[in-house]
């Protein structure tokens, strides 16, 4: 599995195979993990240069300039720490990065929506014994309920979980991850999509709802502060093995992925 990649994987995945072709996983989990780790740095610069070209905004009276962080519209690059030519490639690009710039999409133009997605348990355990998995089930049951609904090019990710808030805990599984609408009514069918695919008939779990879908918003309350929380929240259990999830736990759609690539582009002034 690439570097690049943040799901989970273990030796026994390649069970058949000379042991010379095996990948050296150790050696990728901690490639993976400097990655990451020089990531969340640049993620932090980013959220500086865009407060401080904010702050020339305010003191010019000029209007919010959504991704001025990539676009020296103001004449700031003087004052910030990174430029188009400090950006790296695509290529190099890991998936958590590509989640950050996601969500930040929907951040900048008010049209990103954060959901959590609890699924009966009678539907783990049929899909959990089917011969393609949990997975793959929750993936094909997804989509098509959001066809049903008229949004089928509509952008967003999702991560399975197993774990509690704190991970030290294992749980029922839950979804997490986020869509861009430039509707609001697109969040609510959304929702829909959500309840009929993993809660058909609008069950409550305990004393919260299974579906809840909600507007983005920056932690802490200021603008850029916390904006990769909701990021590293869901995908911090999702390089962590759990044999009823498999490999791979993570889907980005593909209209999702491409913004996600045609920003980082604009930013990089491709």
């Amino acid at each position: 599995m690439s570097v690049r990649k943040i799901s989970a994987v273990r030796r026994s995945n390649f069970g058949g195979r000379p042991r010379r072709s095996i990948p050296a996983l150790n050696q990728q989990k901690r490639e993976r993990k400097l990655a990451l780790e020089r990531e969340l740095k640049l993620v932090e610069n980013l959220m500086k240069d865009a407060q401080t070209r904010r702050l020339f905004e305010l003191r010019s009276r000029l209007p919010r300039q959504p991704m001025t962080v990539w676009t020296d519209f103001d004449q700031t690059w003087d004052y910030t720490e990174l430029g188009p030519d400090n950006l790296p490639d695509w290529e190099q690009l890991t998936e958590f990065m590509k989640l950050f710039i996601g969500f930040d999409i929907g951040m900048e133009f008010n049209s990103g929506f954060s959901f959590t997605a609890h699924i009966l348990p009678s539907l783990v355990t049929r899909w959990s014994a089917s011969k393609t998995g949990l997975m793959a089930n929750i993936r094909q049951n997804l989509r098509r309920e959001i066809n049903k609904q008229g949004i089928r090019t509509l952008p967003f990710c999702v991560v399975a979980e197993t774990r509690t808030r704190s991970g030290k805990s294992r749980t029922k599984p839950h979804l997490h991850g986020y869509c861009i609408c430039n509707d609001a009514l697109d969040a609510t069918r959304f929702k829909v999509a959500l309840e009929q695919a993993f809660n058909p008939g609008l069950r409550l779990l305990g004393k919260r709802h299974a579906v809840e879908v909600e507007p983005s918003y920056d932690h802490g309350g200021e603008e850029f502060v916390g904006r990769a929380a909701w990021v590293k929240y869901f995908t911090k259990n999702v390089d962590r093995w759990e044999a009823i999830l498999g490999r791979r736990r993570l889907f980005i759609s593909r209209s999702l992925l491409q913004m996600i690539r045609d920003a980082w582009g604009i930013r990089r002034e491709e």
